[in-house]
């Protein structure tokens, strides 16, 4: 049967030819080193797909199954991988710079030396994955580098306690002004976004989470007592122990 792969904004036909499968048309583009960039690829069916060196920069991967796929070296920039099933995929050397990847599953995914700067993986599921250096992602690695008293925000119920969400076994601390807070168990894993410990961020991710009557504190620390920043995380991290020093007064 014949198949066409057209470009994501305006239609135009990128590859086509008469194959058995969507899969085996994009196989054979990235053989013959055919550009995908920008294609529309939505929900594809790719599972297993040999795609080493593949250029799919700008493409629409949402929710496309690529179980167990060869991308290594493939070239990701700015693709969007939103929900789409990554799982046991080989990414090695692979290029994700500003990729999307909210809510993709790479479960026991292989990312040795993949560039993800800039990449968003708000949502996603990393259980098992390995090779992520989150130093080549993670803008908030810096913070291990400070010297000295470090600062950030704590978000707190209207009663300055922390936000329990249903089901959680944390404790439920009290951050008074000038109090020093600290537990004794914590989640030092990084594909964790929520765990154990206590739970600091950036103002623009209070701001955004913040519901009605909830505070926002000025709380301070050391790089020592960072416990787990997540590889995942838009701004949410974990310390051990903290300063309360004032609460914030600002407009939503």
């Amino acid at each position: 049967m014949k198949i066409e792969i057209k470009n994501r904004y305006d239609g135009r036909l990128i590859f086509s030819g008469a194959f058995e499968s969507l899969l085996l048309a994009v196989e054979e583009a990235a053989r013959e080193r055919i550009s995908l960039d920008y294609a529309s690829l939505n929900g594809a069916s790719l599972d297993y797909a040999s795609l080493y060196g593949a250029s799919l920069n700008g493409a629409s991967l949402d929710y496309a199954s690529l179980y167990g796929a060869n991308l290594n070296h493939a070239s990701l920039y700015g693709a969007s991988l939103y929900g789409a099933n990554l799982n046991h995929a080989s990414l090695d050397y692979a290029s994700l710079y500003g990729a999307n990847l909210y809510g993709a599953s790479l479960d026991h995914a292989s990312l040795d030396y993949a560039s993800l700067n800039g990449a968003s993986l708000n949502g996603a599921n990393l259980n098992g994955a390995k090779g992520i250096d989150r130093n080549r992602s993670q803008p908030l690695m810096m913070l291990l580098d400070q010297p000295g008293q470090i600062r950030a925000y704590k978000l707190t119920t209207k009663d300055f306690k922390s936000p329990i969400s249903p089901g959680q076994k944390y404790p439920e601390l009290t951050y008074s002004i000038g109090s020093e807070v600290s537990v004794s168990e914590w989640n030092e894993d990084p594909a964790k976004d929520c765990g154990a410990g206590i739970h600091v961020a950036t103002l623009p991710w209070c701001l955004l989470n913040q519901k009605e009557g909830q505070k926002i504190l000025i709380v301070e620390f050391t790089a020592q007592d960072i416990v787990c920043i997540p590889y995942d995380t838009s701004g949410k991290f974990r310390v051990k122990r903290l300063k309360v020093i004032e609460e914030l007064e600002c407009e939503k």
